[in-house]
């Protein structure tokens, strides 16, 4: 139901990440993201606007929705003048932008690359949410399963757990505004 909900054919939206350290020290990025549909697959384009360290630097992806084919990742280094093109193991282990999620986080996955369990139904900012686990079936993924709280009134996940190989919460995904923009439910950032 998640993956076939309505979204439209494109999206835009404005992001901001905090990124939490260990000391509690925060660190703000900003950047904006597009995204097309191309038939079932999808092609989304980010840029960082915010801190001049890495304004400018940007983020392509084409997801593929055979889950035989993998998808196409490319990173923009402004400061260099160079793209440079993430692939294979690289992409499930290397972090993006400094954040805890990887190249691969930031690909739509496909529903068959993991099997899913519903845990229960609860509550979430005065929400009915599906509580859906998600295991992946390939062993090299660095976490080894995703709690995902999923709004049951416009079918968008406003949570996701991350777990790693000993089971400690290695990364959360907040997802704190949820709207409906010209008549299709679209998540702020």
């Amino acid at each position: 139901k998640v993956k076939n909900r309505p979204d439209g054919d494109t999206r835009y939206a404005t992001v901001e990440m905090t990124l939490i350290q260990r000391s509690g020290h925060k660190r703000i990025r900003k950047l904006e993201s597009w995204a097309m549909d191309v038939g079932k697959d999808t092609k989304k384009i980010m840029f960082f606007t915010y801190p001049g360290d890495v304004k400018g630097t940007g983020f392509l992806t084409w997801d593929y929705d055979n889950p035989r084919k993998v998808d196409d990742k490319w990173l923009y280094l402004p400061a260099m003048k160079k793209t440079r093109r993430i692939s294979g193991k690289s992409s499930k282990t290397d972090y993006f932008m400094g954040s805890d999620f990887t190249y691969n986080d930031m690909s739509m996955r496909n529903v068959d690359e993991e099997k899913h369990q519903l845990l229960r139904e609860e509550n979430l900012g005065g929400h009915r949410c599906w509580v859906v686990q998600s295991i992946p079936n390939d062993k090299d993924e660095i976490y080894t399963r995703r709690v995902t709280w999923i709004r049951q009134d416009c079918l968008m996940a406003v949570k996701a757990e991350y777990y790693d190989k000993l089971n400690k919460l290695h990364r959360r995904l907040s997802i704190s505004n949820i709207d409906k923009v010209q008549g299709f439910w679209t998540m702020h950032l």
